[in-house]
């Protein structure tokens, strides 16, 4: 641990030098901190409307606490963790966690579900999921849990991100060629001819999960969208076939997944087409390989870039940092856009 707080202030000090203003310095810290933390009071600082999420936990579970009622943490992912450390005087059980490998997180041991309604039945579990807090409760009420708060269906209702996502830092040109990685449903890539210009020379989608491909083409096709092509890759840093996980809200990497898709690398890409202008990225923790995978074209055409750097706590010190490695010459933003802790942009001009 003591390696990593070195590591991070080092990068950081190192990285704040190329943010252009005390906005982008602020949200780079902020998330700098909640990385190394957990603590999820910086990332409210940074929300867009200073919406304070753990401050209405914190009053739904004051009933209980008074009841003498034991909590137990239902999730031991990020959210699971920040209302353990952000939540420093409440006292929580355990974690309760399907995959978890880990037997200890954070002083408070992790128990399978089943294990954790056995040892404290008539506790409450905190449900922490925004993706699966159905299937968690159905499960948790089929083991005889009757005191279920369900905190991700809450934190649902802030996750929207601003329309202006990717494109309130640059002006863009009439000629810009775009890189769109990580399609998903054409929604942010329509949104640049509102909030970035109307006219464009060149777009270039990638999609890797088929049926999302199917309705972007399907989009683009009946939307009568000239110069605008779709591939159903996902991109990385090798040319190469990965298993991929999806539900309603993304597609991402996983041994475990359920989609085999083709990925591709940029750099091969652009050898063949014209080089990009503009490349924006939101591919669900992927963004370092793809970027290693388009590093010849970084370097050598220096694109304006809108790279997301929420999906993994490293991202926010290993993404700027290996751009930097590729062009020192970029300036460098931060804005983010949603009440939650996703949707954190990199902006590199």
């Amino acid at each position: 641990m003591e390696n990593i707080y070195k590591r991070a202030i080092i990068n950081s000090n190192k990285v704040v030098e190329y943010m252009q203003d005390d906005l982008s310095r602020d949200i780079y810290m902020a998330r700098v901190m909640n990385s190394l933390t957990y603590d999820y009071n910086y990332i409210t600082r940074i929300t867009v409307d200073n919406i304070d999420v753990m401050d209405k936990l914190r009053k739904d579970i004051e009933s209980y606490i008074r009841e003498g009622r034991k909590l137990i943490l239902d999730g031991a992912g990020y959210y699971g963790k920040s209302i353990k450390m952000t939540l420093k005087d409440v006292k929580f059980e355990c974690f309760s966690d399907r995959n978890s490998q880990e037997k200890m997180i954070m002083g408070i041991p992790v128990l399978s579900r089943k294990e954790a309604v056995e040892k404290y039945p008539d506790a409450l579990f905190i449900v922490d999921s925004m993706v699966y807090a159905r299937p968690i409760k159905t499960e948790l009420k089929q083991l005889g849990v009757e005191h279920i708060l369900d905190f991700g269906s809450y934190l649902g209702k802030y996750g929207n991100a601003r329309d202006n996502q990717y494109y309130d830092v640059f002006r863009f040109g009439d000629d810009e060629v775009i890189a769109d990685v990580g399609c998903f449903d054409c929604y942010t890539m329509i949104q640049y001819f509102k909030y970035g210009n109307s006219k464009y020379k060149k777009i270039y989608s990638f999609e890797p999960e088929p049926h999302q491909y199917a309705h972007c083409k399907e989009i683009i096709e009946k939307g009568g969208y000239q110069n605008w092509d779709i591939y159903n890759y996902g991109v990385y840093d090798n040319n190469s076939k990965l298993y991929f996980s999806s539900n309603s809200s993304s597609s991402k990497i996983s041994n475990d997944g359920d989609i085999e898709v083709d990925v591709i690398k940029l750099d091969d890409f652009f050898k063949a087409h014209e080089a990009p202008t503009f490349i924006k990225m939101d591919i669900e923790g992927a963004e370092l390989a793809a970027l290693k995978g388009c590093a010849e074209t970084i370097s050598r055409y220096k694109p304006k870039l809108a790279i997301c750097v929420y999906h993994k706590p490293e991202d926010i010190f290993e993404i700027p940092e290996y751009i930097l490695s590729l062009n020192p010459d970029y300036k460098m933003y931060l804005r983010h856009y949603t009440n939650l802790v996703n949707e954190t942009v990199l902006y590199c001009e």
